[in-house]
């Protein structure tokens, strides 16, 4: 039996040491045995696996688990034989960079994926390419990547993959749909007679601009809402803080009547110093006069 070579989860350069030693391994053998089941990653990656297999001189099978997109679709188109269950899911689109940028490099690796894919279906176009594309199954087989569909016995590690890989996607939907193609549908059911293509691509922007709009409204509003009740709660600190700081009437008079009981005992000590001031200096006089007589007298008027 022939020993089988795993492309699950992201694919990256670590894989090519991997599918040299592999190949090193097997040698001898006219075949080698691959499963797939990967949402893409290194599209450079991706096409160098598919080379060095084309390159190696051997039939190369391939058993697709769960999906195979992005650079994962580019080595399935490598292959020369390809199985794939009726649940399998396929997804081929342009390269771009991690600012979702498509650069000149970029330009080179789809060119290249271009090369691989017209192995399978030699009428695909660039300007195809440029979008997201899923198959079911049998429509991979329609468009020649898939041999042969196959009921295929578990494989856990596969399943794990696959659950991996599809929450990296946004555009699947039932069957191959993207989400803006399960819209037209929508759209289309409604009033088909009525529709073109055109009218179709109208409708489904001024859904999604409707949707917006109503998300835009919705959070202006909890924003005005938000805003009036701290509005609310500042004014309501306001009142208490100036019922706290002024007093009312009764408050005042109280006060009042606190300050006239203390002002009355200082104005009776005050009066009393005065007095006893005033009774000691005629004291001092008279000593003075005693002691000094008649010279008293001359000494005030000089």
């Amino acid at each position: 039996m022939l020993k089988t070579f795993d492309i699950y989860y992201d694919i990256s350069p670590l894989y090519l040491e991997a599918l040299d030693k592999h190949l090193r391994a097997c040698a001898t053998d006219k075949e080698i045995n691959l499963n797939i089941c990967s949402p893409g990653g290194d599209i450079y990656a991706g096409i160098a696996i598919a080379e060095k297999l084309r390159a190696c001189g051997k039939r190369v099978n391939a058993r697709v688990w769960g999906y195979a997109a992005s650079a994962a679709f580019t080595i399935a188109c490598a292959c020369d034989f390809v199985e794939a269950s009726p649940l399998t899911h396929f997804m081929v689109h342009s390269a771009y960079g991690w600012g979702g940028d498509v650069d000149e490099g970029c330009k080179h690796a789809n060119e290249s994926q271009l090369a691989l894919i017209h192995r399978k279906n030699a009428e695909y176009t660039e300007k195809e390419l440029a979008e997201d594309r899923w198959f079911t199954a049998s429509e991979a087989q329609a468009f020649g990547l898939v041999d042969r569909i196959v009921e295929f016995e578990g494989d856990a590690e596969a399943l794990r993959a696959a659950a991996y890989g599809f929450s990296k996607f946004r555009n699947i939907g039932g069957d191959t749909m993207k989400a803006e193609e399960m819209k037209k549908e929508e759209v289309i059911e409604e009033k088909a007679e009525d529709l073109t293509p055109e009218t179709v691509d109208e409708k489904v922007e001024e859904q999604v601009e409707e949707n917006d709009d109503v998300k835009s409204d919705d959070l202006l509003e909890q924003v005005i809402e938000r805003i009036e009740e701290l509005t609310a709660r500042v004014a309501a600190l306001e009142e208490k803080r100036e019922a706290e700081c002024e007093p009312n009437d009764e408050k005042k008079a109280k006060l009042a009547a606190r300050l006239a009981s203390i002002s009355r005992p200082v104005a009776r000590v005050v009066a009393t110093e005065e007095e006893k001031s005033a009774q000691s200096a005629a004291k001092d006089l008279e000593r003075f006069k005693a002691v000094y007589g008649t010279s008293f007298d001359r000494f005030i008027r000089g």
